[in-house]
């Protein structure tokens, strides 16, 4: 098999229920590769997305930055839309987790609906506008007038 000739990558059964600290959730992926030997190998590979909390002191990255790695992972990866929407689905805690669930009834979210693509927009308008827009209000409210000068 040739170097690009390489088989996609395919999760490996996660089901996220020993992942308890803030590290990450790690996404186990299997691919057929091909050995030295000329055979094929399955080679697994782990990577991991940040937890997303909502919160500023738990979580270790911005929600448009986890947004973007979420994207950069599905590419690099060769997730489907429902492979990354699962994913994206289990590194979510707290608020983050409870908006989700609720999106998906609100929005009624089911069965081939449950893509990246469909919840990506919702997810950047409820969190990545708010924390842009609060970023600002916080700098603005931190300003402090220099000596010298006067409004």
């Amino acid at each position: 098999m040739a170097q690009n000739d390489q088989q996609p990558v395919i999760p490996v059964n996660n089901d996220g229920n020993n992942h308890k600290n803030n590290d990450g959730v790690p996404i186990h992926h299997a691919k057929a590769v091909q050995g030295a030997d000329g055979g094929i190998n399955l080679k697994v590979e782990q990577t991991k997305l940040p937890e997303f909390w909502v919160q500023r002191e738990k979580d270790s990255i911005t929600p448009n930055a986890f947004i973007q790695r979420v994207d950069n992972m599905m590419a690099a990866n060769n997730w489907s839309n429902h492979i990354a929407f699962r994913n994206f689905a289990l590194v979510l805690r707290g608020s983050a987790d409870i908006w989700l669930k609720s999106q998906e009834t609100l929005e009624d979210i089911t069965g081939d609906q449950r893509a990246w693509t469909i919840i990506r927009p919702f997810f950047k308008a409820e969190f990545a506008i708010k924390s842009v827009d609060k970023r600002i209000l916080d700098g603005l409210a931190h300003l402090a007038m220099k000596p010298l000068k006067n409004v």
